[in-house]
This record gives structure tokens, C-alpha cells and sequence, in this order.
């Protein structure tokens, strides 16, 4: 998980490709994805995404 250290403290774009891995969970990226979204929710990385990605239906 080296690329997470050269991202600390930094602000990276999600796409939306980075919610459907999560969310249907691929098992070659859940590990990966776990370890990113706890260093986003402890506020090593800053994480930023399109509306378009965020925005629910209706």
C-alpha cells in the first residue's frame, strides 16, 4: 500500500469507479479500498469527488 503513504496529506480525486469497486466488492481491491477509506475517515487524505458521483437518485 505504498501509493496511500505518497498520498498522505494530500487532496486526490475519487472517481466513480473507486464507489462501484467498493460497493460491489471486488475482492482484488477491497483490500486496497478498505485501507483508503479508513486513511480518508482519519483524515490522512483529503478526498474529493464529482457531484455526479455523490449525488443520489430522484
Amino acid at each position: 500500500m505504498d501509493i496511500l503513504k505518497l498520498i498522505q496529506g494530500k487532496k486526490v480525486y475519487l472517481d466513480t469507479n473507486i464507489f462501484i469497486y467498493a460497493l460491489e466488492g471486488y475482492p482484488a481491491f477491497n483490500p486496497f479500498l478498505t485501507a483508503l477509506f479508513k486513511a480518508i475517515d482519519e483524515g490522512h487524505i483529503l478526498a474529493i469527488s464529482s457531484e455526479l458521483t455523490l449525488k443520489p437518485k430522484g
